[in-house]
């Protein structure tokens, strides 16, 4: 039989009149004369949210875990929907007048507008790329200017050696002939280690995209999920695919190996000679001959006449030795055009080698820490922090920042004196709070103003954020107050970071506080 719930009125007719609120709220239907809207009529709605605001708040403020289970539930659920209001009139109020064009009721930025802002876009694109590019190409210019004064070499076959220089592959086939050049590389090339493969962070960025994980989805399915907190450590070492993930690791440099073998056969490899044999191609032969037949050894021979079956040994041993920065030197670019494809192909193919051992190593250190029983060490992980400062702490605790800071000083990931620098930083951020102790600090939004305010004032640079929203055109701090900040500032960016997102979670369990999407607390 289903159970009923005594209904307690004065809890209820709080969230009645929240219901019927829109109603009688509702605006007359608007004349077929058509008027550019008023911001007006925005403020009227927003004063509507905000009344149903605090009709929302005072229905929640009504549960004092006496009532029941459905007036509990009520009340949360008002919490709930008092949080999003909060939210949705944060983006409200950053939405400037002369966003809202007169296409309709709702607020859409004008067409010019979201034109330029694509335009802005692309320009801080091309301007990153611009800014990643400045310093090679001086270090290349000067490099270019200062080799043909000494070794008499042309722009492009000094680009060439600088590459094969500064990735560490060094063929040997370019170097420099006279004392001052040599004297001269000795510095040039440590400089060129430093300034080429530091250029190349976005191409990191491109070889680690998600274009990897999309790829291995198609081809061999969905993963585990490894941030579902509602899966334990348990199920997902079960469900977890190790092989998958060392494949999405090596699909790189495996992508970049094939594309050095390409570029070796169709530009660096010279042709055989007419009627010449190789151990290779005889052992093959007498192999297809012997275990697939005259039909097996006829089409051997047909592929043999089509390519270069040495030609792809080669290809495929220029590109290991190119990407292993080992580069013997008896294969080496000849011709112009195969130097500036090298000059290119050399810096991916050491970074992709690079970048697949680090994540490869990763790999093999987040199994073992997954797979880590911590049950059995807990002990030695609260016996360090006992010690650590030298006195012995006979009831030491042990927080989850601490544990996680612990763990990965413990597996090295990260070295302990960097540890150290970040706790002092963080001291220092929050050094205007009032705390007992070093435990007990947080960095609140409070403190964040206090320090933009400082430092506006002592002519310290801001961030980008910062500069945007707090600043005057001519530099000066614009708020006046805490509270004024917050709810014209802090809230807007908080809301431009959540992209706007206000659709709501899953209810979380009874007694835990309800977190929106957007990352506004209740409870």
């Amino acid at each position: 039989m289903r159970e009923e719930y005594p209904i307690n009125e004065p809890l209820l007719r709080p969230l009645t009149e929240l219901a019927s609120a829109p109603t009688r709220a509702a605006p007359a239907p608007a004349a077929p004369t058509r008027q550019p809207p008023a911001r007006g009529g925005s403020r009227s709605i927003e004063a509507a949210m905000r009344e149903a605001n605090a009709q929302a708040r005072a229905l929640a403020a009504m549960d004092d875990g006496k009532q029941g289970t459905a007036q509990a539930a009520a009340a949360r659920a008002a919490a709930r929907f008092a949080a999003e209001l909060e939210v949705a009139l944060a983006a409200a109020e950053t939405v400037p007048a002369d966003d809202v064009d007169d296409a309709g009721p709702g607020k859409r930025l004008s067409c010019s507008k979201a034109v330029g802002s694509v335009l802005d876009g692309c320009c801080s694109a091309i301007g990153g790329i611009i800014e990643s590019v400045r310093v090679p190409l001086i270090y290349f210019t000067i490099g270019a200017v200062v080799y043909n004064y000494l070794e008499g070499w042309a722009p492009g076959d000094t680009t060439y050696f600088l590459i094969v220089t500064s990735t560490t592959v060094g063929y040997g086939d370019f170097y420099p002939a006279t004392s001052l050049g040599k004297l001269f590389t000795c510095f040039y090339a440590i400089l060129g280690i430093t300034v080429v493969l530091g250029a190349l962070a976005p191409l990191v960025a491109i070889l680690q995209g998600d274009w990897r994980e999309k790829l291995v989805d198609c081809l061999c399915g969905k993963g585990v999920d490894t941030n579902d907190m509602n899966l334990s450590m348990e199920e997902i070492n079960k469900r977890i695919d190790y092989n998958r993930r060392y494949a999405l690791a090596l699909l790189s440099p495996l992508v970049v190996l094939f594309s050095g073998m390409t570029l070796h056969y169709g530009y660096i490899r010279e042709p055989p000679d007419e009627g010449a044999t190789d151990e290779i191609v005889l052992g093959v032969a007498e192999w297809a001959s012997s275990t697939l037949g005259l039909e097996g050894l006829e089409a051997y021979l047909g592929f043999v006449a089509y390519f270069d079956l040495v030609g792809l040994v080669d290809s495929f041993y220029w590109a290991v030795i190119t990407m292993t920065t080992i580069g013997y030197g008896d294969i080496c670019p000849s011709t112009a055009t195969a130097k500036l494809l090298a000059a290119f192909y050399l810096p991916i193919a050491v970074i992709a080698l690079a970048d697949a051992i680090s994540d490869v190593t990763m790999i093999g250190k987040r199994r073992a820490i997954r797979e880590t029983d911590f049950g059995l060490l807990v002990d030695e992980c609260l016996l360090r922090d006992a010690v650590r400062d030298g006195d012995a702490n006979f009831s030491p605790v042990l927080s989850e920042a601490e544990f996680l800071t612990d763990q990965l000083i413990a597996n090295e990931l990260v070295d302990e004196a960097a540890v150290t620098v970040i706790k002092r930083q963080f001291r220092h951020l929050t050094r205007k709070g009032d705390f007992v102790s070093d435990e007990d600090r947080q960095l609140t939004a409070r403190l964040i103003y206090e320090e933009l305010a400082e430092r506006s004032q002592q002519g310290k640079a801001l961030s980008a954020g910062a500069t945007a929203r707090d600043l005057t055109p001519s530099g000066a701090f614009k708020w006046k107050s805490y509270e004024e900040w917050f709810e014209r500032s802090w809230k807007g960016r908080v809301v431009a970071e959540a992209s706007g997102d206000v659709q709501l979670t899953q209810p979380s369990k009874e007694g835990k506080p309800l977190r929106t999407a957007v990352g506004a607390v209740v409870g």
